[in-house]
């Protein structure tokens, strides 16, 4: 089969979305499978020529005066979903570069939407092409507790009528397991025949390495204000004989910098990825932060898991799909943000400072099987040939 791919910086950032999204890739070539990647990457960024992936530039939000760009905000409260036009036809100018006569099938990532929407444009004029969308982000499933009683019932319902008007149209839609509850109730009913829920498809357990343990607790993720705080990270190992090494976004680099940090933490910009693993595994303990306001599940746990050391999750309320995901893992502490500081602080100390047995590949592949790329990517190309 032929695939076109619609991706939202598939290169260069480490976005939950593209790198989940190149993994199945990956495996689809491998698999003997052509594929093709429209590539979007924001104005300014600067990007490589890599094979099979054309990108262009285009920015998601116009550039807009200061008075102009807060009055644009205010709208956007009452429009939803963000559709920029100019970033559909950017998708659309882009497709129509490509001999569709030979694409089999439309693989587009759910975020952003207007890939969807620019492919959905040739439905008609090309429908031997079967229409596949990954929903990493969905429209839907988000839980915003500060606008809750305002928008959220609004965007809902906005979000909900655009849904529908994709999977009429489309012929897969591929959710993360953590939506499933979401799209399970009766009003998605009449689409269920069409999708596909998934774990995250980024587990690679690699052999074990004689890396010596440097015995300090690592972090490795962005934060987001109002979702993903450092400050609840940083108020756990502050001031402790525990060490912990955060890498993280530039931007929050300087932020957790110039609001001062203890002799114990570390704080430093991402690293290459192979790097980062390395220092992952040399870690005695890793540490997850949940999504406040969100059902989103960070993509970082996966890779956690494959490293096969004891992880420390902090979640803020029993919605986290974290905790649910992390329930049969071997070596795990979950940290309530609902329990007293004092509290967690204690049991993140004592679950640091003791001993904890080596956890096997063996117990982590029969766990997590279904989390691989190979696992992931055969059953989204059983079901396509079912299609």
């Amino acid at each position: 089969m032929k695939f076109l791919i619609l991706a939202d910086n598939y290169h260069p950032l480490p976005l939950a979305n593209s790198i989940c999204l190149r993994s199945l890739v990956d495996r689809f070539k491998a698999a003997g499978h052509q594929c093709i990647v429209i590539n979007r990457v924001d104005d300014g960024v600067k990007v490589k020529d890599i094979e099979g992936v054309r990108s262009f530039n285009c920015s998601k939000s116009p550039k807009l005066g200061f008075l102009i760009q807060k009055l644009y905000k205010v709208k956007q409260l009452f429009v939803y979903p963000h559709v920029y036009k100019r970033l559909v036809n950017c998708y659309y100018e882009q497709i129509k570069q490509v001999d569709l006569s030979e694409i089999d099938v439309f693989l587009s990532i759910c975020n952003p939407v207007e890939g969807v929407l620019a492919a959905l444009k040739f439905s008609d004029i090309h429908p031997q092409i079967r229409h596949l969308v990954y929903n990493v982000d969905t429209l839907s499933d988000f839980r915003i507790r500060w606008i809750e009683g305002l928008c959220c019932p609004f965007w809902r319902h906005k979000a909900y009528k655009m849904e529908q008007m994709i999977f009429e149209k489309v012929d897969l839609v591929v959710f993360l397991s953590s939506h499933k509850c979401f799209y399970s109730v009766s009003k998605y009913s009449v689409y269920s025949h069409k999708f596909l829920f998934q774990e995250v498809p980024l587990l690679h357990v690699s052999e074990e390495e004689n890396i010596e343990n440097n015995g300090r607790c690592l972090y490795a993720g962005r934060f987001y204000k109002d979702f993903r705080e450092p400050g609840i990270l940083l108020n756990l190992f502050k001031n402790t004989s525990l060490g912990l090494d955060v890498f993280t976004t530039s931007n929050y680099c300087k932020i957790i910098k110039d609001g001062g940090v203890s002799d114990n933490i570390t704080v430093r910009e991402y690293i290459p990825e192979e790097k980062l693993n390395t220092v992952m595994k040399a870690s005695k303990v890793l540490v997850s932060i949940g999504n406040k306001s969100s059902n989103m599940f960070p993509s970082k746990t996966v890779s956690y898991v494959a490293m096969c050391k004891p992880i420390i999750h902090i979640f803020h309320d029993d919605m986290d799909p974290v905790v649910n995901y992390l329930k049969d893992y071997p070596d795990v502490l979950f940290v309530d943000l609902r329990s007293s500081l004092v509290k967690n602080r204690s049991l993140v100390a004592e679950f640091c400072l003791r001993e904890h047995h080596p956890i096997s590949i063996s117990e982590i592949q029969a766990c997590y099987r279904s989390c691989t790329p190979e696992y992931c990517s055969d059953e989204i190309l059983n079901r396509i040939k079912c299609l």
